[in-house]
Parts: C-alpha cells; sequence; structure tokens
C-alpha cells in the first residue's frame, strides 16, 4: 500500500515540477502533503482498532546531512527538521550538523527522508541560480550593516527557502488533520467522549514516538540540545526574499530515490 501512494504522491509533484503555472504547483504541492499526512492518520487508526497488520514499526535511522563546516549546513538541517515535524518524525542532531538521526514510524521516516531529498535538492539549485545572478549584490546584513557576500547571500536564501517551505508543510498537514476529523468525526458521535477517535488515536501515536524517542536516546546517549542556524538574518532582504519565492514555487518533487 506505501508503493501505491508512493506513486500517487510522484506524479502529484511531477506535475508540479512541469507546471510553469505558481498557483497550480502551490496547490499540487499541498495536495501531496495533505495526501502523505492522510496516509500517516489512516495507518494510526488502523493501529488503533488493531485492524493493520503492516509491518509499520517505530524505527531510528541516521540520515548524512552534508560535509562538516560546508556551506549551508545547518540550513539543510533545518529543512530536514520541519519536514520530520510536519511527518511525525522526530530527531536528534549531532552536534556538528552533519548527521541527523530521525525517529518515528517506518512509513513517515520514509515519506520525510523522500521529501526532504527532493526539497534539500530544489534549495540547492535555486541557491545556486540566485548566487551566480548577483543581484544581492549591495545588500547588507546585521547590526552592523555589513555588505553581503556570495556565501553569506546563499545561506540567507536558504533561510527565505525554509520560512516559505515550513508554512507550506503546516498548512497541509492543517488541512489534512481537518479533513480527516470531519471523516472520522461519526465513530464517536453521540457516543459521550470528550476526544474524538481521531484526536485519541494522534494522542497515542504520539506518546508511542516520543516514549520511543525518549529510549533511543538513552539508548545512544544523547544529551545537550543542537545550535540552530547563526541568525544573520536580519538584513539581506534581497536573499531571504528571493529564497522565499523559490520556496513557493518548490515541489516535492518524487525524482530523489531513497538509499537502500
Amino acid at each position: 500500500m506505501m508503493a501505491g501512494i508512493t506513486e500517487t504522491i510522484g506524479k502529484l509533484l511531477s506535475k508540479a515540477d512541469s507546471t510553469e503555472s505558481r498557483d497550480e504547483s502551490h496547490a499540487l504541492f499541498a495536495k501531496a502533503q495533505q495526501l502523505a499526512s492522510k496516509h500517516s492518520i489512516d495507518l494510526t487508526m488502523a493501529r488503533a482498532s488493531h485492524a493493520s497488520k503492516s509491518q509499520d514499526l517505530l524505527e531510528d535511522r541516521s540520515l548524512t546531512i552534508g560535509a562538516a563546516r560546508s556551506t549551508g549546513l545547518k540550513q539543510r538541517v533545518s529543512l530536514f527538521s520541519i519536514v520530520a515535524r510536519a511527518n511525525d518524525v522526530r530527531l536528534a542532531i549531532r552536534t556538528d550538523s552533519t548527521v541527523v538521526y530521525p525517529v518515528g514510524f517506518a512509513s513517515d521516516l520514509d515519506m520525510a527522508e523522500r521529501i526532504y531529498r527532493s526539497l534539500v535538492a530544489q534549495m540547492e539549485r535555486f541557491g545556486d541560480g540566485w548566487v551566480r545572478s548577483r543581484r544581492w549584490e549591495g545588500d547588507d546584513y546585521g547590526w552592523e550593516g555589513k555588505p553581503v557576500t556570495a556565501r553569506v547571500a546563499r545561506r540567507l536564501f536558504y533561510e527565505g527557502f525554509i520560512q516559505e517551505i515550513h508554512a507550506r508543510l503546516a498548512e497541509a498537514r492543517n488541512q489534512a488533520e481537518a479533513d480527516a476529523e470531519r471523516t472520522y468525526a461519526d465513530a464517536t458521535r453521540g457516543s459521550g467522549k470528550e476526544l474524538s477517535s481521531l484526536a485519541l488515536a494522534l494522542r497515542d501515536k504520539t506518546e508511542q514516538v516520543d516514549e520511543f524517542r525518549d529510549q533511543y536516546y538513552k539508548r545512544a546517549n544523547v544529551r545537550g540540545r543542537w545550535r540552530g542556524s547563526k541568525a544573520d538574518s536580519f538584513g539581506g532582504r534581497r536573499s531571504v526574499a528571493a529564497g522565499e519565492r523559490a520556496g513557493s514555487r518548490a515541489s516535492m518533487s518524487g525524482s530523489a530515490e531513497l538509499d537502500g
């Protein structure tokens, strides 16, 4: 079943990738994340009712983000983090930001990695184009009004891209949950329960994933907190705005393949 959902999402995203219309691309992107979220919710409901015989088990994995000290490394971690959050995946991050350790149900992990691989490729491709355009020249950033360099322009572009993708993923996830709430509402209507069957199932899933994450953290001796990307982000508005525009056009193209 997961293969069928993935194929359907891939078709939606291929269409989003090829369209010239920003509005159509935006709608297809939202539809793809909504479908991914709906599939996750349906599996959650099936597990809650003991109807699922799938092998969708809790897992911990590792994913290499990039080489140490490479430009945009922390922004790539931030991008994976927002994709993970939208797909019910928890995350530990190596101190140097080179590797992330996602935790969650296998189907959610697969979907988060697929979406991330596509989005990070687009972010880097669009970022290359922005740096080559040199339209960032003459802009400044930071309290001291320092001139934007090519390296800073890329980083600020990534920040803008991530902000836009974050908003779009959250919107799609919220819409999927609202649709699912209406679908499953009849199950508890008139039952006197304070929470719907969907709310209960999602709460149980959150508790399961969080418990598994805590066990993993203890097992792996995870400590401390990750220090996110340094916000040079006030100023440099040309680069941030260009990143936001690119993020609004991005699709979760299904062209990227999962390793192994």
